[in-house]
């Protein structure tokens, strides 16, 4: 008896959160756009990618890499690596509020995922 209610309670508790996985993926939206530029700040000591804006008239933007200094060399190597590359936005959460965005992933043309 006590076997089959801990195999029941399995069986549920995999339902759940394969049915909480499934619901999160179809909650998943995709945007394409291309790479415009990137810049270094100061503040996060990060380059970030800038996209142009997409279909949705967004901009999206992307840490790829740290460093403690700005180096103009660095600058212009990544703007002339990324600039004008296509990328695959797929997030979830309402575009309306920037703050519920959350990237699951951004895959650059001939880069990969950068997440």
């Amino acid at each position: 008896m006590k076997k089959s209610l801990i195999i029941i309670q399995t069986i549920l508790a995999l339902f759940l959160f394969s049915s909480q996985s499934l619901a999160a993926e179809s909650n998943q939206s995709t945007v394409q756009t291309k790479i415009d530029y990137v810049y270094y700040d100061a503040n996060d000591h990060t380059y970030f990618i800038v996209t142009l804006g997409d279909s949705l008239e967004s901009r999206w933007v992307f840490n790829v890499q740290s460093s403690v200094a700005f180096d103009t060399h660095t600058l212009q190597q990544l703007n002339e690596t990324y600039k004008g590359k296509q990328t695959t936005i797929i997030y979830t959460g309402d575009i309306q509020h920037e703050d519920e965005i959350e990237i699951i992933s951004c895959d650059i043309e001939g880069f990969g995922n950068l997440y």
